[in-house]
């Protein structure tokens, strides 16, 4: 994602990318910000409780994830009405994007692609829609339980 933003970022004035979270691999990434010419640009904020703020004032949510299995934080992000773009890894985003009806795919580990989905993006219309009701925990118990009686 950062060799993505650094493409966006020289597109297009005045971007910020934050990164939430922990993890191990936040020095390596706080080096390539820096090794990118990023550091102004670029936050890494950690864990936040309430991510929802970040989501809700953000003109676009980035999954740039090589795995996932069901990712809340894209459904958060939805239900903020946030504009969202994910990698097309091996499940998850695209039952949740549904080919790219209520957000954007890109193929996972092509920052070119990713970067010029951002830049496209950023300026079309919001198409999240109320894509987050669908997984409603009401309307997911009166699934189950119909598969189960």
């Amino acid at each position: 994602m950062l060799k993505a933003f650094k493409q966006v970022n020289t597109t297009l004035s005045n971007t910020h990318l934050t990164i939430m979270g922990e993890g191990k691999q936040r020095e390596e990434l706080e080096f390539l910000a820096k090794d990118l010419n990023l550091e102004q640009n670029v936050s890494l904020v950690g864990y936040k409780e309430n991510p929802y703020p970040y989501y809700y004032y953000s003109d676009l949510y980035i999954l740039s994830s090589r795995y996932e299995g069901f990712p809340n934080t894209l459904l958060e992000a939805l239900a903020c009405g946030t504009k969202v773009i994910a990698t097309n890894c091996k499940s998850g985003p695209i039952e949740i994007i549904e080919d790219n009806n209520y957000g954007v795919l890109v193929p996972v580990d092509d920052e070119k692609v990713l970067a010029k989905s951002i830049i496209e993006y950023l300026k079309l219309e919001n198409r999240t829609g109320n894509r987050a009701n669908f997984f409603d925990i009401n309307k997911i118990i009166n699934e189950y339980e119909s598969l189960l009686l």
